[in-house]
């Protein structure tokens, strides 16, 4: 079994918001519908999250394939 590797930071919701929206997939659906998910997003977080202030856990899990080329 491959060992577990994650990004560990401690962020307010905005500075989650705010790395969300520099990832290319969202930034092509605001380009073409709105911001309008965006915010329907972000409503469901509040609720969830408490406080956007308040700082939270954030772990991101990633994924890594090593291997030799032949």
């Amino acid at each position: 079994m491959p060992p577990c590797v994650a990004i560990h930071l401690t962020w307010t919701l905005d500075q989650l918001f705010d790395y969300y929206l520099t990832r290319s997939a969202p930034r092509r659906k605001v380009a073409v519908d709105g911001n309008g998910f965006v915010s329907v997003a972000r409503r469901a977080f509040e609720s969830a999250w408490g406080d956007p202030a308040q700082s939270r856990d954030v772990v991101m899990p990633m994924s890594v394939r090593l291997g030799r080329l032949p």
